[in-house]
């Protein structure tokens, strides 16, 4: 559950639009809820039976300054490289917009009669 939560944790720095990565990092929030639902669910269960006392003192227990399940700075490192991908990736889309607006802005042009402004 705590590897599960430190990946949701860091895939929220980025910003992951409507892709295809966007769509598995929502995938795994759900993923993240059935762990939270199915801890609540084992945890009432062991409670209602009163077994919770003995299986939580046999639980192993991390030490609250333990550092994360997954190493933070390999995935800064992987957001910025994100981060400069995506930049290059929308410089490249305006382009290419702009080139179709212009093809667009001639082929109305010509349609006008309008040679000048097509060229």
């Amino acid at each position: 559950l705590k590897v599960a939560q430190c990946l949701e944790e860091a895939l929220l720095q980025f910003d992951l639009r409507n892709s295809d990565l966007r769509r598995r990092s929502d995938g795994l929030k759900y993923v993240v809820k059935k762990f939270e639902e199915l801890v609540y669910e084992v945890t009432m269960g062991l409670q209602r039976d009163g077994k919770f006392d003995e299986v939580a003192a046999a639980a192993p227990v991390a030490a609250p300054d333990s550092p994360p399940s997954i190493d933070l700075t390999v995935m800064a490192a992987v957001r910025e490289r994100y981060v400069w991908y995506d930049l290059q990736r929308e410089a490249i889309l305006k382009q290419s917009r702009d080139v179709a607006k212009n093809g667009k802005n001639a082929v109305h042009s010509l349609q006008r009669g309008d040679f000048k402004r097509c060229a």
